[in-house]
């Protein structure tokens, strides 16, 4: 009777340890829907460019305006952006502010959540990733560091950046 008393609180206690709080990560299923852009900005971006006439640095921020871009994500991870926005850059290297529409978010592919990160692999198997502040209530908010090199026959240009989009659940 003691081995069983003993087997019982060893298995009680098993279950009881077991049962502990998981921790509150988003999975592909938080996802899973149709998301409208509804904000955008980058606060510290810089461009650097060298070419042969040396190097020249370029701050700029950007704010995104007159949404009208909506991403379906689906179960089987797979995603597809539709729409538009417009970017305001203001650029302090010139004090010019150029403004673009950007016909898409991410473009379309796949889509998987890794812990709290979310990772988007696009067309030509670009794969960018962005941290998940948080998505609650229907409202998505992540964060992209961009790191980007471009090479041409001029040069190199290098943009770098943090990115905040916000999206609300349709």
């Amino acid at each position: 009777m003691k081995n069983l008393i003993e087997i019982l609180s060893l298995l009680t206690l098993v279950f009881f340890a077991s049962c502990k709080k998981e921790d509150s990560k988003p999975s592909n299923s938080e996802f899973v829907g149709v998301w409208e852009l509804v904000k955008m900005t980058c606060d510290n971006g810089k461009t650097i460019t060298k070419n042969a006439g040396g190097t020249t640095t370029a701050n700029f921020t950007i704010v995104g305006q007159d949404f009208n871009t909506t991403v379906v994500f689906t179960s089987d991870g797979l995603y597809t952006t539709v729409g538009s926005y417009i970017a305001v850059r203001a650029n302090n290297f010139n004090n010019v502010q150029e403004t673009s529409v950007n016909n898409f978010l991410w473009n379309n592919g796949t889509y998987e959540v890794k812990g709290s990160n979310f990772i988007a692999t696009a067309n030509f198997n670009r794969v960018s990733t962005a941290q998940i502040q948080s998505i609650s209530n229907g409202i998505m908010k992540l964060k992209f560091v961009v790191n980007e090199v471009q090479t041409a026959s001029w040069g190199t240009e290098k943009t770098l950046g943090t990115y905040y989009y916000t999206l609300e659940k349709q």
